[in-house]
């Protein structure tokens, strides 16, 4: 014969839901507008409220909806990736925070060398020594032109 389980009740909440209808949200739209009711559509009555910066959309930058940037110039950028495409980058989770192993590692890497600076490809490279150090089977990647691969890391303000 055995024993019946009897589960733990979880104790009685006392929380409320909360929650808005849509007459209250459209009332204070229509305060906050400055806007009567007679307003064709909830649409003019947020462009009244935010003007320009209701979407990306009014910015110079779009034309005819369509987003038009200046292409940046030949190695404008460096991107620093914590894995390759074809691996996991890893999370990390420290007093209830999660973030990625690869930022952990470029962040002690940098704070042992604060004041000095150091080189993008030593950053990288110091940072994947870490993660395999810790276990992660991630291969972290320096993108960039063959000048900037020994210039600073943040032109050495980091």
């Amino acid at each position: 014969m055995t024993t019946p389980v009897k589960p733990h009740k979880p104790k009685p909440s006392k929380a409320k839901a909360k929650s808005l209808t849509f007459d209250i949200i459209h009332s204070a739209i229509d305060t906050a507008a400055g806007i009567l009711h007679d307003a064709a559509n909830v649409g003019q009555k947020i462009f009244g409220i935010f003007g320009k910066d209701v979407s990306l959309k009014f910015h110079p930058h779009y034309v005819d909806g369509l987003m038009v940037l200046d292409p940046l110039e030949e190695d404008e950028g460096i991107l620093l990736s914590g894995c390759e495409a074809n691996e996991t980058s890893y999370d990390l989770v420290l007093e209830n925070k999660a973030f990625g192993a690869f930022t952990d590692a470029v962040v002690n890497v940098i704070n042992q060398h604060l004041g000095s600076g150091i080189s993008n490809r030593h950053l990288v490279v110091e940072a994947a020594k870490i993660l395999k150090n810790n276990g992660f089977e991630q291969n972290p990647c320096l993108y960039c032109s063959d000048e900037n691969t020994n210039t600073l890391f943040l032109g050495g303000f980091a």
